[in-house]
């Protein structure tokens, strides 16, 4: 009796760090893949800016650019449009880590469990800190999503005002 209680421990502790690893390369990759996205994003902004940029100082007729700046906000929208999914696809893996975390009765103290159950406890220290607009903007809690969604908004809304001013405003 007492053998097969220990052969059933250790093999809910297989099947435990199975799900573990299991969950872990799911949620790793898309979140490795979100921070590539914006990355890329940042890079291909740069380059048509630069382009916008020298096509307004070389070029006589402004309204070349206008095609590039609106490339730009379109871009903008559709990498944004990535990082929601991408942050959706995140958010599915780590909900599955808070469950395991749950799940895992490794230490009985609260205390020594906080450190082990970090996915869990960084969502309760996260949701204290203030956040704009309670908190002034540059002391105000920012996570990845406001820092990101903030220059898809610069760069889209950039993008359509210098466009339409370019062709208002085209020699």
């Amino acid at each position: 009796m007492f053998h097969e209680e220990i052969e059933k421990i250790d093999m809910e502790k297989s099947l435990q760090n199975e799900f573990r690893e299991y969950v872990w390369k799911y949620f790793s990759p898309h979140a490795e893949q979100r921070l590539k996205t914006f990355h890329f994003f940042v890079i291909l902004s740069v380059v048509l800016t630069g382009a916008i940029l020298t096509i307004t100082k070389e070029a006589g007729n402004i309204s070349y650019a206008a095609p590039l700046a609106y490339l730009l906000a379109f871009f903008a929208f559709i990498f944004w449009k990535l990082d929601v999914r991408n942050k959706e696809l995140i958010k599915h893996g780590e909900n599955a880590l808070k469950n395991l975390e749950t799940c895992f009765e490794i230490l009985n103290h609260e205390k020594e469990q906080k450190v082990v159950r970090l996915f869990m406890d960084e969502e309760r220290k996260t949701n204290i800190k203030p956040r704009f607009p309670k908190a002034l903007l540059f002391s105000a809690h920012m996570s990845y999503s406001n820092c990101f969604n903030a220059v898809f908004c610069v760069f889209g809304v950039g993008g359509c005002i210098l466009g339409t001013m370019f062709v208002l405003t085209g020699v």
